[in-house]
């Protein structure tokens, strides 16, 4: 690269880049979120004894924190397939 003196020219990397703030997490984000909290609170009032969880409702607390915890696999497993596809 050829520098001449005055002149700027940008590097592809240094380009200009938006300036609108953008959120830092997202509505889906918030959801797993909510997911796991709810999920670790009925954990919790479970163990100490303050709900009695019964039949099919034994597994919901697991099934939050199951589903807050494969949301952001799933996406991080689809980021990679798109990366393998080019």
């Amino acid at each position: 690269m050829e520098h001449r003196i005055g002149h700027f020219e940008l590097v592809r990397w240094q380009g200009s880049k938006s300036r609108r703030l953008k959120p830092k997490v997202s509505v889906w984000g918030m959801v797993l979120i909510a997911c796991g909290l709810v999920g670790l609170v009925l954990m919790g009032a479970q163990g100490l004894g303050w709900i009695r969880l019964t039949g099919a409702s034994v597994f919901a607390p697991g099934g939050f924190i199951l589903l807050a915890a494969t949301g952001p696999l799933m996406a991080f497993f689809r980021a990679a397939l798109v990366w393998l596809l080019g």
